[in-house]
């Protein structure tokens, strides 16, 4: 029941945020945003909604990852120390943070995990044109080093090579992961 609560929430909070339009910068235009609904490669289901932070607004949102197994996780962008939103380019982000919440006892909680997220456009159906590639900063748990390490990777795209550390490649396999790069800001 929790559980079932807990995706028609962020469901309805996801489908508010996109039928609004989201923030805008301080010229009116779109902020840069990580949203989408997907599924990495038949197996990762996705929920993302990751606001940049741009003038005065801040860095928002939340990523909600689960299994058909029942499985969960969550990172929450509201916790600025511990998360990072950086879209960079047209169709390019790295997002990530500390695993807050999830299944009791589950070895993901309190570590640090980052997602380079590719959104290669709109195409025909049956081909796979979005990416995303999860990165396991460390193993270590509730780390300095890794929650470093983590916002150094979110910046320039530089990993630390801490103990533990991995990468994996997924493929967007239904859905749709969107970034939205502002034409108004440097990047």
């Amino acid at each position: 029941m929790k559980r079932t609560s807990i995706l028609v929430f962020v469901s309805a909070i996801f489908t508010l945020n996109v039928y609004a339009g989201g923030p805008t910068d301080r010229t009116g235009g779109p902020a840069d945003k990580v949203t989408g609904a997907f599924t990495l490669n038949e197996v990762y289901h996705r929920l993302v909604s990751a606001h940049e932070a741009n003038d005065n607004h801040p860095q928002k949102g939340f990523f909600l990852s689960w299994q058909d197994t029942g499985r969960w996780l969550e990172i929450d962008f509201s916790d600025t120390e511990n998360t990072c939103v950086n879209v960079f380019a047209d169709g390019q982000a790295r997002i990530g943070g500390l695993i807050t919440d999830g299944n009791e006892g589950d070895p993901a909680i309190g570590r640090y995990f980052g997602f380079n997220l590719l959104d290669g456009g709109e195409g025909h159906p049956g081909l796979i044109l979005d990416h995303s590639d999860t990165y396991r900063v460390s193993t270590v748990y509730y780390s300095e080093a890794a929650r470093l390490a983590l916002l150094e990777w979110c910046d320039s795209g530089t990993h630390g090579g801490l103990i533990g550390q991995a990468i994996w490649p997924h493929d967007v396999t239904h859905g749709n992961l969107q970034v939205h790069n502002s034409t108004r800001d440097a990047d």
